[in-house]
C-alpha cells in the first residue's frame, strides 16, 4: 500500500489514527517523516517509546482531535487513514482540513473496510463504501481518485488528490 504513494523519501506523511505506527514505522523507514496522529495517549505514549528505542528521528507525535486533525496550512505532502475513516463524524469538515493542511496536489490515502465483504471488523452498518468516500471527499475538496478494490481482499484503498 505504502508504494501507492511512490517515492517518499523527504516526504512529510500525517497518518490519521495512526494506533501503534504500524504503518508509520514502515514510512520512516522510506526515509518519510511521519506524524503519527491519533487521539489516544496510550497510542502516542507507544509510538514515541518505540521511536526512541529505534532512535527514529523521522517519527513524531501529535495529540489531535477527535473533529481536527490539527495540521498547519500544507504541512504534509500526504495522508492516509487505516480502518479508521468510518470513526470520524462530520467528515466533509474534518476532510476539508485534511486538504488545507495538504501541499499542492497532496494526497489522502483511505484504507477501510469493503461493505460487502463478510470479514473482522466493525458491524457492516458502520462501513462506508468507496464510492461514498469519493463522494464526501470531494464536497472537501478533493478533485482527482484512484479506488482500488482488488489489492487487498477485505479492504478497498481510495486515494484522492487536491
Amino acid at each position: 500500500m505504502i508504494a501507492l504513494f511512490g517515492d517518499i523519501n523527504g516526504k512529510t506523511i500525517v497518518d490519521i489514527g495512526a494506533g501503534t505506527g504500524y504503518f508509520g514505522f514502515r514510512m520512516t523507514s522510506k526515509g518519510a517523516k511521519v506524524i503519527s496522529a491519533d487521539v489516544d495517549d496510550r497510542f502516542l505514549e507507544y509510538v514515541q517509546n518505540k521511536a526512541d528505542s529505534l532512535n527514529d528521528p523521522l517519527m513524531l507525535t501529535r495529540k489531535v482531535e477527535y473533529d481536527d486533525p490539527l495540521l498547519a496550512d500544507a504541512e504534509a505532502d500526504h495522508a492516509i487513514i487505516v480502518n479508521t475513516y468510518h470513526h470520524i463524524n462530520n467528515r466533509k469538515e474534518y476532510f476539508s482540513k485534511v486538504a488545507e493542511g495538504l501541499k499542492g496536489n497532496g494526497s489522502l490515502m483511505v484504507v477501510d473496510f469493503k461493505k460487502d465483504r463478510d470479514s473482522w471488523g466493525p458491524p457492516k452498518r458502520y462501513r462506508v463504501p468507496a464510492a461514498e468516500v469519493k463522494e464526501e471527499l470531494t464536497e472537501a475538496g478533493f478533485s482527482k481518485f484512484t479506488i482500488n478494490k482488488t489489492l487487498l481482499e477485505s479492504f478497498y484503498v481510495v486515494i484522492a488528490v487536491k
